[in-house]
């Protein structure tokens, strides 16, 4: 059962890590504070790699799907412009005033 240092390690752990002694274990150790670790606490705890690998991740999917919407509207839009096109050609034999196209 851990118990806390005496006066001798008063400052062997850093950051405000609580210092423990085990009767079997010759030196002390540190239960660190939110944010470091280390064996007296002495480094400050990073978010990891996999936190930022996601959040890389979840940009890449968003730019992704902006961009195929825009594919896909740009496609739509295409499709109603030559429809209108076709129907021009169709019902107007001798066309006297171009219609205006592009309207998506």
């Amino acid at each position: 059962e851990p118990t806390p240092c005496g006066s001798s390690h008063r400052s062997f752990c850093l950051n405000g890590g609580i210092c423990y002694v085990i009767p079997t274990i010759p030196s002390p150790f540190c239960r660190c504070i939110e944010n470091y670790t280390g064996a007296r606490c002495e480094e400050v705890f990073l978010p990891s790699s996999s936190v930022q690998a996601k959040s890389n991740l979840f940009a890449a999917f968003v730019a992704v799907a902006v961009l195929l919407t825009l594919i896909v509207g740009a496609l739509y839009c295409l499709k109603i412009i030559g429809k209108q096109a076709k129907r021009l050609r169709m019902y107007s034999v001798y066309p006297v005033v171009k219609e205006k196209l592009g309207r998506c």
